[in-house]
């Protein structure tokens, strides 16, 4: 516990600051940094598989970096959504080398898809408000919320086969956390309040059932984390699962919200 905490309170800090730095690149090359990691970390949860290169993913980076900046965010994002959901299918599946190329855009277009948004929305002109923020926060206090809730009053097994270690006590208040997360920032992140709440409705659910599919795949394997990069918490795909969920999603919700928006 004391170990996960300060690894949390480490790693906090730095995310935050890629969001204010260089107008969006810092972000871009954080998620990227994670993006390459978490792959390397893909063979841990894909059956012990030869780790394929990344063709496709590192395509799709290449392809928004030259185009799809100029491109209409919310298309961006529908696209990332339909490639995220490629990529957890072809994860599932496994087995043969096209499979686990597909495989590969389960962590890289969802990562994409918080940074297409994060940079669209700075160059709006929404520097300063930062309202990219709503697509992480809710995920860190549903997660959070989700284990001392249940380490204090679980008792009844959410998926006792997939992970044994989640109750329903702690994916309610998971939720809820996320909703509430959500609505409050929507204020000071300048987000429009239903637009909020529905990030917040997706944040736990979508992020939830991210853990539950990453939790899958690893028994499936029979690995316990997906690697030992961060004490406390596993490897980087343990900590992301959520979010590479309920990424995309989320990110068309926001600029659809504020789309023809300037500050």
């Amino acid at each position: 516990m004391t170990r996960r905490a300060v690894t949390a309170l480490c790693l906090i800090p730095v995310v935050l600051a890629s969001f204010a730095y260089g107008e969006g690149r810092g972000l871009v090359v954080l998620a990227f940094l994670v993006t390459l990691a978490s792959w390397k970390e893909l063979p841990q949860v894909l059956d012990g598989h030869p780790l394929p290169f990344p063709i496709l993913g590192l395509g799709v980076w290449l392809a928004w970096i030259f185009l799809g900046r100029q491109a209409d965010p919310a298309w961006v994002a529908s696209a990332l959504i339909v490639l995220s959901a490629v990529g957890m299918f072809a994860a599932w599946r496994g087995g043969s080398p096209l499979l686990l190329e597909l495989g590969t855009l389960w962590v890289f277009a969802p990562l994409l898809a918080l940074v297409s948004a994060h940079w669209t929305l700075t160059r709006s002109g929404f520097a300063l408000d930062q309202p990219a923020l709503i697509l992480v926060l809710p995920i860190w206090a549903g997660d959070t919320a989700a284990m001392l809730v249940g380490r204090a009053w679980g008792r009844h097994k959410l998926s006792e086969r997939i992970s044994p270690s989640k109750t329903i006590e702690g994916a309610a208040a998971n939720f809820v956390a996320c909703v509430a997360v959500a609505i409050g920032l929507a204020g000071l992140l300048h987000v429009p309040i239903a637009a909020a709440a529905t990030i917040g409705v997706l944040a736990g659910t979508l992020g939830q059932a991210g853990d539950l599919f990453e939790s899958a795949l690893k028994r499936r394997s029979g690995a316990k984390d997906s690697g030992n990069l961060l004490p406390g918490h596993g490897g980087l795909l343990d900590r992301i699962d959520a979010l590479l969920a309920s990424a995309a999603p989320s990110a068309l919700v926001l600029v659809l919200s504020l789309s023809g928006t300037q500050r």
